[in-house]
């Protein structure tokens, strides 16, 4: 979860950034019309420059909008993962019965001993470890 939480902050760094240069762009178009206006640039000028503007502020708009679209699939992503490693029993019994020693050895890398009379000491696997933090030894 504390990846989850870095790329959060990550991606709403980089959103901010974006904003901060759609924000210039739009100051440097606005001041290029306004140079059009007092005649510090001819027609063909002012189009040249007006349609780089537009293209910068385009290419910006389409980076925030990937990169807002990226914060998306990762929460997807780890929220389907928490919601599955939280039920892991339902997953054990929807797999076919020759897939289930590989789950198991996802989980329980170690294996599962048994001792008589003694509680198990399971190690478990990383999937596990991100809800659950235990020590293996």
């Amino acid at each position: 979860m504390n990846m989850k939480m870095e790329n959060k902050a990550k991606f709403e760094i980089e959103a901010k950034q974006y904003e901060v240069r759609l924000a210039e762009l739009e100051g440097k178009k606005k001041r290029i019309c306004e140079m059009r206006e007092d005649g510090s640039y001819t027609k063909e000028e002012f189009l040249e420059r007006k349609q780089e503007m537009d293209n910068q502020v385009a290419a910006v708009k389409i980076s925030m909008a990937e990169c807002k679209i990226d914060q998306f699939d990762i929460e997807a992503a780890l929220a389907y993962a928490t919601a599955f490693l939280r039920d892991l029993g339902r997953q054990w019994f929807d797999l076919r019965p020759e897939t289930r020693p590989r789950f198991q050895r996802l989980l329980f890398p170690d294996g599962i001993p048994y001792t008589r009379n003694k509680p198990p000491h399971l190690c478990i696997g990383v999937g596990i470890k991100v809800l659950e933090p235990r020590n293996c030894q």
